[in-house]
């Protein structure tokens, strides 16, 4: 809080560091369960984002992600959908469909395609984070040493668990769920 008051003041209310600084305090917010201050932070921070003359910057995306997040947990779907697309076009323009940011932010809209009853269509985004995901593990498992490794395969984007949630209601999603588990290994 002392850093936005600092950045507010010597910036101006409408820099990208302020919004910057708001997402990453609504994160912390998030972490220690103050929603709902969370909310109004991240909120401040996406008016912000959306006046800047920068649409396809990469920190954008990171807000609007975490603002899909948000809303996602406050149960309205459909924001959250739309906020997931605005920063899964951001991270394509930015780094391409292959990177973890980019799974990360498939994943979330998987669940609210889940929410809004969309299953054929979370299914198959699911998969694809899955695979990004995956094929990205493959990469940094060839070049850090293994304690980093092993770290990093704990805490890479995970789309298998949604698809494993899909099973019983969504035609296709067992033979996916195993080709996951068996790639994954």
């Amino acid at each position: 809080e002392r850093a936005l008051s600092i950045r507010q003041s010597r910036l101006g209310p409408n820099h990208p560091d302020v919004a910057r600084t708001l997402a990453d305090l609504s994160a912390t917010l998030v972490q220690l369960g103050a929603t709902e201050r969370a909310q109004a932070f991240a909120t401040r921070a996406v008016r912000i984002a959306e006046g800047l003359d920068t649409p396809n910057a990469p920190d954008l995306a990171v807000i609007f992600a975490l603002y899909a997040d948000l809303q996602a947990g406050r149960g309205n779907a459909a924001g959250a959908r739309d906020y997931y697309q605005r920063a899964l076009r951001i991270l394509e323009n930015a780094f391409g469909r292959q990177h973890p940011a980019f799974a990360e932010a498939e994943i979330g809209l998987a669940g609210a395609l889940i929410d809004l009853n969309e299953r054929q269509t979370a299914l198959q985004t699911a998969n694809d984070a899955e695979a990004t995901a995956r094929e990205h593990l493959r990469l940094m498992l060839r070049s850090l040493p293994e304690r980093q490794a092993l770290t990093y395969a704990m805490t890479r984007p995970q789309g298998l668990d949604l698809i494993l949630s899909l099973v019983d209601a969504t035609p296709g999603a067992a033979a996916l769920a195993v080709d996951g588990v068996i790639k994954g290994r």
